[in-house]
Order: C-alpha cells, then structure tokens, then sequence
C-alpha cells in the first residue's frame, strides 16, 4: 500500500470517529456541531487546488470511499478551492451552514485558514488538518507526511546522484510555495494510528498555538529505480503519462512503459 493511499485511510477513520463523538455530543443535547442539518452525519472534506491531478483522481474519491465503508450514512461535502484563499473561506461558511459536523481542511493558506479553524470551533465543529498544516489554529488532529523527512530524503537523493555520476557544481534549489507549510518544513532540512501501524508514527506537532496530535507518515523518495514499483503500482499514475514526450525514451530504459 502506498503512503499516500494510508493518509486518506487514517484521514477518513479519524473524520469518522470525530463525527461519532460530535453526533453523540448533539444526541444528548450538548450544543452539536454544524449550522444546520439536525442529526445528519455530514463531514465536510475542503481540498486547495485542481492543477494538481492527484486531489480529484486520488484524494477525494479514495476518501470518499473509505468513509462510506466505514459510515454508510455519512453525507459528504465537498469543494476545492482552485488555489483561492478567499473561495476556501466562503466554502468553509457554507458547509458549516449546510450542518457540517466535522471538517476536514487542506488549507490554500496555512496561516490565513486559522480564520476557518475558529469559526468552526466556535459552533463545536472538530477539524482535521490534511496534508498541510494550519497554523496557529486550534486544529484537532493533523496528518501528513513526515514533511522534515522529506526535505532530507531530497536532499540525500540529489548528493547521493551527484556522488554516482562523479559530478560536482552548483545545485539550484527551488522552494515551493509561500503559503504552503510543508514546503517550509522541507526547505528547513535541504540546507491514532488506525489501520496501517506500520507506515503511521504518532507525534505532536506545534502549529504557533497548540501541540496537535498527529500522524505522519513516513515518505520514500522516488527515483527512476523505484517509480514502477511505487507510483505506478499503486495506479497514482499511469505510464502513458507518466512517459509522454521527452520521458518515454527515459522509461523504456528504465523499463517502465
């Protein structure tokens, strides 16, 4: 099972034990979650962009599977955000209207979703920070890869080419995006589990506010050597595109396609 495909597996059983204990605080009176939508099982899953294919071909409809295996009765609401900050936010709004009971938030913003974090909270909506996390926020639980880790493995990988190939010069880095946490983390290090113990570690991350209980999952470079027996066995990607264009002579070498 790939890394990824266990994010969403631990995503998904954490969405739907927060929605028990919310739906339980709501049976008994306690004030509930959600601005509507009396005892309905409803989690809100917001995703940050489309140019990426992975949050539309593999991170909504794998959770959305998931939670449906494990809550038959759970309604899901979805929205991406096509890397909009401001659009989050209203999609946020309107699925604590439309009786969200939990949230599960990849943030476009990391810094500015702590606005969508507090209104939540305000009416006793738990929120799960996926993939990014969402700083000085009284988020609930956040899961992601080792994200430290990552920025070492790259780093490790490209001295370790340069070593094989016998080459020395100048190294160009590139950082990601501002907004994004994560991309933070890996820079930095260049210059409960449920149902997959194995791959998941337990930690607590500080986000600016709180120690959040998280879980990360460790991540594995990937290279030329391993690609066909991570990305594409895991069908992240298929070697048609994988090996269009100036690729395919790379993968027939590689014997991939």
């Amino acid at each position: 099972m790939h890394i990824r495909r266990v994010a969403r597996v631990a995503i998904a059983l954490a969405a739907v034990a927060l929605l028990a204990g919310a739906c339980q605080t709501t049976d008994e009176g306690g004030g509930g979650g959600g601005g509507g939508g009396g005892g309905e099982k409803v989690i809100a899953l917001l995703l940050p962009e489309t140019k990426t294919t992975r949050y539309e071909a593999q991170d909504r409809p794998l959770f959305e599977a998931k939670v449906k295996a494990l809550c038959p009765e759970c309604k899901i609401i979805y929205s991406n955000a096509d890397q909009k900050a401001d659009l989050q936010q209203n999609q946020a709004d309107a699925a604590l209207t439309n009786g969200a009971k939990v949230m599960v938030l990849d943030p476009v913003d990391s810094a500015s979703a702590a606005s969508i974090v507090t209104k939540a909270k305000s009416q006793n909506v738990p929120v799960i920070s996926y993939d990014r996390l969402i700083l000085n926020s009284d988020v609930d639980y956040y899961i992601s890869f080792d994200n430290e880790k990552v920025g070492q493995l790259q780093g490790q990988a490209l001295v370790d080419k340069l070593k094989e190939d016998g080459k020395t010069g100048s190294i160009v880095m590139i950082n990601g995006a501002p907004t994004d946490n994560n991309a933070k983390l890996a820079v930095n290090l260049v210059n409960g589990n449920r149902a997959a113990a194995d791959a998941l570690a337990i930690a607590k991350v500080n986000n600016g506010q709180k120690d959040v209980a998280s879980v990360l999952l460790t991540p594995v470079p990937v290279t030329k050597d391993n690609v066909k027996d991570t990305i594409v066995a895991d069908n992240f990607l298929p070697t048609d595109q994988i090996c269009s264009g100036p690729a395919a002579s790379a993968c027939t070498a590689a014997g991939i396609s």
